[in-house]
């Protein structure tokens, strides 16, 4: 069962790796096509760092460490989706990693994974990107290792600058999360419909790259997203219940008790042996981990996500915060008894599955698939 599970997460890697590896540049927004195919080109043809540093002080918008990436596997390929689709499979990779490590039903992560985050990185790679390090990150800090997880996440942000995001995270994480505030939900859609030049003036202090003016004379304005804000709503207030019921709902032993109770066998997916050493992965091998810190990434992302209507990056952002729901929800599901556990799956499923069909795939231009030869 250990084994078929290792095999379900490498094929679901390869799959979600291939499937944008494969896929046109003109699949997604007109990132890929305008923005990295050009990166990648200069990078290319450029053979000091020296000259690549300066090509990426030229444009503001650009992390250093993106170009140094792009520059590096230029190095051994001249083809743009090969580079794409390394850049694709390291980030699917840490993904599958994040959720092999610490869901304990990857099935519902992975519809998470498709329904959240997976179609935004057809347009966003160079975000992707930086997500690398900041899922990484993430896992050193569960392993109480803050200085690699701090060096992980200022590599991320010198791939990304929008990584900045996170910094409340890093204080919120140990603040208990109390119910009321959840109301800060209201207040962040009150704030997308009306407060749009007042958080823009605010924003043009942190970020002075112009383009973002005009996509906010464009998007402004335009309406809410509703379907986004109201899944994630529903996700949070899901989490809150199952906190208010279980606050140690996140621990091992409770998903260990009420999902594997009757396996007494070893949890350990695998080992490698070399020499004298052996290398165990083990699956259900984790530190405790405060739930409150799961509590506050779905509020932030709700919020975001409610100013979209001012700015479509807020949901960029919000994406940093999504993360976390690929191990939240199914653990939170483990905490029920079982015939609850399979009512509230379902539900959970539907409504993810309706979120992808009829808002990702257009808000994203992704619902006609192209291959890159096409």
């Amino acid at each position: 069962m250990l084994v078929g599970k290792l095999g379900y997460l490498i094929v679901c890697c390869a799959a979600f790796s291939l499937v944008y590896g494969l896929s046109s540049e003109m699949m997604g927004l007109n990132d890929r096509e305008m923005i990295y195919s050009r990166v990648f080109d200069m990078s290319r043809q450029i053979q000091t760092m020296p000259e690549l540093l300066n090509l990426a002080n030229s444009r503001i918008t650009s992390g250093k460490m993106f170009y140094i990436i792009t520059w590096i596997i230029s190095r051994f390929t001249s083809d743009y989706n090969i580079y794409l689709f390394v850049l694709g499979v390291f980030f699917n990779a840490s993904i599958t990693y994040y959720i092999g490590r610490y869901s304990n039903d990857p099935r519902m992560s992975f519809i998470i994974y498709l329904a959240l985050i997976y179609p935004l990185s057809f347009t966003i790679v160079r975000q992707c990107t930086a997500m690398i390090f900041v899922i990484i990150a993430i896992d050193m800090l569960y392993r109480k290792k803050h200085i690699l997880a701090l060096a992980l996440f200022a590599v991320a942000m010198m791939i990304h600058l929008s990584v900045v995001v996170l910094i409340v995270i890093l204080f919120l994480r140990k603040v208990k999360f109390h119910k009321l505030t959840i109301l800060l939900v209201p207040v962040g859609v009150f704030l997308g419909m009306y407060g749009g030049n007042y958080i823009f003036r605010f924003m043009s202090f942190i970020v002075t790259d112009e383009t973002y003016s005009s996509r906010y004379a464009i998007t402004n304005g335009k309406g809410m997203a509703i379907t986004a804000i109201a899944i994630r709503f529903l996700i949070l207030l899901f989490l809150l219940v199952i906190a208010s019921i279980n606050r140690d709902w996140f621990s091992k032993e409770d998903v260990n008790r009420i999902v594997h109770k009757k396996q007494n066998k070893s949890h350990n997916l695998f080992r490698i042996k070399w020499g004298d050493h052996e290398w165990v992965y083990d699956h259900y091998k984790i530190s405790a981990i405060e739930p409150d810190v799961f509590l506050w990434s779905q509020l932030i992302s709700t919020i975001f996500v409610s100013l979209m209507n001012i700015l479509g990056e807020f949901q960029r952002m919000a994406t940093y915060y999504d993360i976390n729901l690929v191990v939240a929800v199914p653990r939170a599901i483990g905490t029920l008894k079982k015939r609850d556990n399979f009512i509230v799956s379902i539900i959970i499923i539907v409504l993810f599955i309706v979120y992808f069909l009829y808002f990702q795939l257009d808000n994203w231009n992704i619902r006609q698939y192209r291959f890159f030869w096409q």
